[in-house]
C-alpha cells in the first residue's frame, strides 16, 4: 500500500464518486458534501487520498477549527471497498506529519463517533484517544 495526500482540485469528480459502505453513510457525510462544505472555509485543507496506482480511495479535510482554534481532522473518508488496508492510519499520520511543525500547533485532534470502534481501537499508536 502507498498513499500519498493531493490537492482535490485535481480529482474532485473521482473522489465525489466515493462512496463508504452503506452501513457508515448515517456516520459521514458524502465526498460531494465535504468538496462543497471546504469551500466556505478557507482554513481548512481538503485532499484526496491516492492508493497505490494513483487513483482516489478517499478524502481527508482537516484544519484550524474556528470555534476553538485547535488543529482538528474534521472528516476522513476511505471508500468502502479501500477500508481495512491501513489507509486511514496512514492519512492521520501525514496529517500529524504536516502539521506538526507549525509554531502554533501543540496538538490535532481526530473527531469520530463513539460507535466507530474500528477507528479508535487502531489510531491509539499515534496518540491520545478518548
Amino acid at each position: 500500500m502507498c498513499t500519498w495526500l493531493m490537492s482535490v482540485r485535481r480529482t474532485w469528480r473521482a473522489v465525489a464518486e466515493l462512496r463508504v459502505d452503506p452501513l457508515q453513510e448515517r456516520f459521514s457525510r458524502s465526498a460531494l458534501f465535504s468538496i462543497a462544505e471546504a469551500q466556505f472555509y478557507p482554513a481548512v485543507r481538503l485532499k484526496a487520498v491516492l492508493g497505490a496506482e494513483g487513483r482516489p480511495v478517499g478524502l481527508v479535510m482537516y484544519g484550524i477549527d474556528d470555534e476553538d482554534w485547535g488543529y482538528r481532522i474534521f472528516r476522513l473518508l476511505i471508500a468502502s471497498g479501500e477500508q481495512r488496508k491501513g489507509y486511514g492510519r496512514a492519512v492521520v499520520q501525514m496529517v500529524i506529519n504536516e502539521l506538526a511543525p507549525l509554531p502554533d500547533c501543540q496538538e490535532v485532534w481526530l473527531r469520530y463517533y463513539r460507535t466507530t470502534k474500528r477507528l479508535k481501537n487502531s489510531t491509539p499508536a499515534l496518540g491520545s484517544l478518548s
